[in-house]
């Protein structure tokens, strides 16, 4: 009887050992994960001075554009049509929009844009350009087809609108993702208005893209990184689904002292 008692008791100490062992493991494996968030959020936090002053004039110039007159009527609902975006095919982009239900539109028109002379597969043109213009490279003015200009205004608005009522760092700086995905393409759209383009704030926003652009894009892809890294290990540690510590996803708030567990 005593050996059996005995025999229990041990069981029940090294169960609670074994216990006390997993709870330990837990906590530091939560520690760890915790201190990954608090890195994110402070990188976050770092950019979003940056973001800032990118979209400033942005916001209000975005706002200016879509009260004009004629601004809808200069947008088409995006078809199934050959080379509607340069790096994407047509079936993608057809199915990023049904899968999606996303507003894209393309522009109705061709926008006017300077290049530079360039070296091609065909040879230096620089040369060329010497003999016809003398020192330096002179720009030459192309007609881009209205094919190319297709923006995502769902993606857009819901970029603008995370960043400018974002309550965390991260809801912000993914809502500049959704901006950056077709800032450029806006650009050479409102610059397509002379009432916007002679707008003091265009002016503004080519200044601060201009100033912002590296720094911006080593932010976004830095933050990128990080949250790639988290989910990896996520999805590599037995340890980290069993106590459900969650994935960083879009949706995600990620604010200071979550623990990043699903709700119990």
């Amino acid at each position: 009887m005593r050996k059996t008692i005995n025999r229990v008791g041990g069981i029940l100490i090294c169960m609670v050992i074994i216990i006390l062992i997993a709870s330990v493991i837990a906590s530091i494996v939560q520690e760890n994960y915790d201190a990954r968030r608090k890195v994110i959020i402070k990188q976050c936090e770092s950019t979003l001075p940056l973001l800032t002053r990118r979209y400033q004039a942005f916001v209000t110039l975005l706002d200016l554009c879509e009260k004009q007159g004629n601004w809808n009527d200069s947008f088409e609902t995006f078809r199934n049509e050959p080379n509607p975006l340069i790096q994407q095919t047509p079936s993608d982009v057809a199915q990023i929009a049904e899968q999606n239900n996303h507003d894209l539109k393309r522009f109705i028109g061709r926008i006017t844009v300077k290049k530079h002379f360039v070296s091609s597969d065909d040879g230096d043109y620089s040369e060329v350009a010497r003999k016809a213009f003398g020192t330096g490279l002179q720009p030459a003015v192309y007609e881009t087809n209205s094919s190319f200009i297709v923006i995502d205004f769902t993606e857009l608005h819901q970029g603008v609108a995370r960043f400018v009522n974002g309550t965390s760092a991260f809801e912000k700086v993914m809502g500049a993702t959704g901006i950056e995905a077709n800032l450029s393409q806006m650009l050479l759209v409102m610059a397509n208005f002379e009432s916007i383009n002679a707008n003091d704030l265009m002016g503004q926003l080519k200044a601060d893209l201009a100033a912002t652009d590296p720094a911006t894009s080593a932010a976004l892809a830095a933050v990128g990184q990080s949250v790639e890294q988290y989910n990896s290990e996520i999805s590599h540690s037995q340890i980290a689904q069993l106590i459900e510590i969650l994935p960083i996803n879009t949706a995600s708030k990620l604010i200071p002292g979550d623990e990043g567990r699903a709700p119990n």
